[in-house]
Order: structure tokens, then sequence, then C-alpha cells
């Protein structure tokens, strides 16, 4: 890209933009560097007047606007207040990601403003002053700029169904001017890291087409490589109705997507789509039956398969670590052999894209095929789309990390001593000897350390017949947070962890899990004995 070019990301979509900064003033960074300052200020003086003038915590935490603000500056001086000042915040400032976003289409914004303008000012002197200046009128300024953009964007906010709105630049072409996200139904206005990645994506497809430099118009095709591939897929089916509505016939702008998701083949129209064949070097159309087929066969593995052979499709290329290592500790005989797969062959987990899969396979003939998912606190099976822990744990993370591992693992790297915690001392290899009774104080252990003790007590069975009691907190919180948590907490855990997400996981696996695989929740074997 030239010198002044910048690449907005939502998500997996990358869209370069080129900005002229010469005419825009909204990305003023030495204003808002003042504006944190002031902020700050405010919160400062207001501390001083509030109920707690010599206990600035308690000032902090007493709202959620306190802790954003002070809270971030009052942790950044170590919470030193003499070096809180305003020089250290005008040199420490730094513009978010989400901030970048919010100035980018501001960017947009006040540049198609000055345009319109100019444009205008050039016709009321050729009609007032009798000049002969070339003008554009109002379909031509479209045709060449495109329409306004925040009337775009507020269409497809609406057809979308979603409840915010943009502001527009208003008042003198110089003045600055700052994007804004309303909530309409609740007049609130919202931060754009309020916004889900679906909706970033969507504001940014309406961005593409506007080119802010000055001697360049609205691009004539639009290319998006797998914009859908951070999407849930009911959002895919908001995303190409946009492109459809707003951006090929709103804006007069031809698209060309890319993509591997079944869900959008299903959902584009008939007659646009097209595969490239490297035979003929060229796209070649092709009906929506012949491409879903052709995404499917894409899918590695997936073949006809032995009698009791099954494909289980899970939420991603971790899980299919984690389960065939599970399968593999599972101590009852099982009478299908299970071939665990990612929904499909790129990264990032989306439980979703189980479902749309499992059911295509289904639809066209495949009944050997499977999907398992987490629990996320709300799904639920089918009779052929399993939920691990349905109503019992969050995900196969909560599984893995057990209070019964975590323990083992502590002890087995030397973080902690059975001894410490008022038990027999005991090495790692002889943690068999453990009573229950001392199991569950190990249990306990851990969810005091990690502040997920309570009153609300599960009992949960493992396949080497014993029954345990943990808390709901325990099993219900989300997975990543879990094991964020137990990192944290004993640090000596990131360097086990470093790597990738999937590395503690894997490696209580193939240690803790392995050596005292009768400590494994017999939830597992019921999801197993499930698949027919």
């Amino acid at each position: 890209f030239q010198r002044n070019a910048f690449i907005i990301s939502a998500g997996c979509t990358i869209i370069p933009i080129s900005v002229d900064y010469s005419s825009v003033f909204s990305l003023n960074l030495t204003q808002e560097r003042i504006n944190a300052w002031s902020l700050v200020k405010k919160q400062l003086e207001d501390w001083k007047r509030s109920p707690w003038p010599n206990n600035i915590n308690a000032y902090i935490n007493s709202n959620q606007n306190r802790r954003s603000i002070l809270g971030f500056w009052f942790k950044r001086v170590d919470g030193n207040l003499d070096e809180l000042t305003e020089e250290f915040v005008l040199d420490n400032y730094e513009i978010s990601s989400d901030e970048m976003f919010s100035s980018q289409f501001a960017s947009i914004f006040k540049l198609y403003q000055i345009r319109y303008e100019d444009n205008e000012y050039l016709k009321y002197l050729n009609e007032k002053k009798n000049e002969h200046n070339n003008v554009l009128s109002e379909s031509e300024f479209i045709s060449k700029y495109g329409p306004k953009p925040w009337d775009l964007i507020n269409e497809m906010l609406t057809n979308a169904q979603l409840p915010y709105r943009v502001n527009h630049p208003k008042g003198h072409k110089e003045a600055s001017f700052h994007l804004n996200l309303t909530d309409v139904t609740t007049g609130v206005e919202i931060q754009v890291n309020d916004l889900s990645t679906g909706e970033k994506v969507l504001m940014s497809l309406a961005l593409s087409i506007y080119n802010s430099n000055e001697e360049m118009a609205r691009p004539d095709v639009l290319l998006l490589d797998e914009p859908d591939a951070p999407l849930h897929p009911e959002f895919s089916k908001v995303f190409i109705a946009s492109v459809i509505e707003s951006i090929v016939k709103h804006a007069g702008v031809k698209v060309v997507i890319s993509t591997h998701s079944p869900t959008t083949v299903a959902i584009a129209p008939e007659d646009s789509l097209f595969r490239m064949n490297k035979d003929l070097g060229r796209p070649e159309k092709i009906t929506k039956e012949q491409a879903i087929n052709i995404l499917i066969q894409d899918l590695e593995n997936v073949r006809l398969s032995l009698e009791n052979r099954r494909q289980i499709f899970v939420e991603s290329k971790y899980d299919v670590q984690y389960y065939n290592r599970i399968f593999n500790l599972i101590s009852k005989p099982m009478k299908t052999s299970p071939q665990f797969l990612p929904p499909k062959s790129g990264t990032g987990t989306n439980c979703d894209e189980v479902s749309d899969i499992v059911n295509a396979l289904r639809k066209f003939g495949n009944d050997l095929v499977y999907g398992i998912k987490d629990f996320d606190n709300k799904n639920h099976s089918s009779n052929y789309i399993l939920v691990l822990g349905e109503g019992k744990r969050y995900a196969i993370d909560n599984y893995i990390f057990d209070p019964i591992f975590v323990a083992f693992l502590l002890i087995r790297e030397n973080i902690i001593k059975t001894e410490d915690i008022g038990l027999p001392p005991l090495t790692y290899v002889s943690l068999s000897k453990l009573e229950n009774s001392s199991i569950q104080v190990l249990i306990n252990y851990i969810l005091t350390e990690l502040g997920l003790s309570s009153s609300n007590i599960l009992e949960y069975n493992v396949q080497g017949g014993y029954k345990f009691k943990a808390t709901n907190e325990y099993f219900s919180i989300q997975g990543h947070l879990l094991e964020d948590k137990i990192k944290n907490k004993w640090h000596k855990l990131y360097s086990i962890a470093n790597g990738g997400d999937n590395k503690l996981k894997n490696y209580v696996l193939d240690t803790v899990c392995k050596d005292y695989p009768q400590f494994l929740s017999v939830d597992f074997i019921e999801l197993f004995e499930r698949i027919k």
C-alpha cells in the first residue's frame, strides 16, 4: 500500500483503505490526549468532594465509569497519585483499536461531507456568480462517490434488525466529527468494542466501498476473501442479504466473495455460484447442490465408513486432540470406533458449524456422522448432535481441568505438597493411595484457592466408581476463563501453557489424566454410548 494507507480489520476480514489526512480532521490524537486528561482531572476533583476523600480505592470502585477511567490510570502509576499528572497522561495515552475503528469511519464520513459540500458550493457559484465550474448532479455524485455512507450503514443495520444507528457530520465542513453509535431502543450511546464480531464485519463491509483518496471514486468491484469465517451462521444470512441489498443494489458495487462455508453457499442466490477450475484456469458455473457436495468432499477424511466407524465432528481442531486422548482413556469397551473431525479444515471454533456440517451430511444420506458440542450453559442434544455435560459442565475444559486433575497437576509439578493442606506427605506417584475423603480435601482446596467455593454443591461420578462433590460455580464457568484463573493463581503453569491454547490441556491429558484415568468423569462414557 502507499505510504498513508492503512488496513481495517474486523475478525478475519481485511479491507485496504487509503486515506488522505490533509482534508480530514477527525483523527486528532492531540485532542484525544487532552480529552483523556480532562476526564482524569475531573474525576480527581470529584474524588476530593466525594464521601471517600481519603480513600481513592473506595472512590474508584464505586462505579464502572471510575474504574474504567481513573482506575486504569491509577494502575499505570502503580497507585502513586503524585505521578498521575497531565504530562504522564499525554505521554502514555494510546489510541485503542476500537478508537481507530471509530476514527476511520469518522474519516470516511467527514471526507464524504467535504466532497458533497464542495460540489454544492461550486453549484452555488455557477448559479449566483455566473461561474462555469465543473459540477456533478445529485445522481452523478452518487454514481461517482456512492450514497451517503451514514445512510448506507443505517440501512444495513436496519435490514439486519440491529438496534444501532450512527450519526453524521453537520455544520461547517472543517468542524471536527466523532462517530457515535446509539442504541435506538434505549437511547444509550454505545462503544465500538460493545459490538459483536459480526456487527463489526457488517459495518466494515459498508466502509469498504468508500475509497477516501481524493483522486479516486468508489470501486467497481469489491473482493472479499472468506468474510464469513468469523461469523455465526445466522449472521452469515444477514451478511449475504446486506451484500445483495445494500452493496450491490443500492451502492451499485459488484461483489466477489470466496468461501468454504456450506452455510454461505446454501443461502447464496443459485445463479451466483462459481467454482475455480484449476484445469480450465477460470471460474465455472455450478449448482448449489454441486457446490455443497464439493465443500463436503474437501473436508479431510469424510468418506464411507466401515459399519462400526463413525465420523464425529467437534468444535475445533484442538477438540479433536482432546477427544482422541480421552476416548483412549475410557475403560469401558465401546461398540463404535470414532473418527473425530473439525467442522472444517481451518482453525477457530464454532459450535454452530458442527450442526451445519452434520445436518448437511445427514441430508445427503450419511447416517454415520455425528456431532459433539459443548454445553455452553445453553445447548441441547438431538438424535445425532450430542452435547457434552448437558446441564452439568460448561465445556470440555471443565472436565480436563477437573479439580482432582488440577490438584494432581500441582503436586506433580511440585507447586504444592499434600502436607501443605493437612494431608499425609505423598509423592505424585503415590496419590492413588489417597482415600476418597482426602481427595475431597484436595477438591475443596482447589475450589477455595480459585474463589469458586460455595454452598451450591454438585455431586459427580468418575469411571473408577467413586463420587465426589464440587460447586456449580466451578463447572459452569466459561472454559477459557477457568484455565486463566488456574494459570493466574499458579503462575508456574504458564511455562507449560506457552505455545498455544491447547498446550496446557494436552499436557494434563498426557500426564495426570493418563496416569489416573479412574478419575475421569463418567459423562464421557455416557456420551460415547449414545453414538449408535
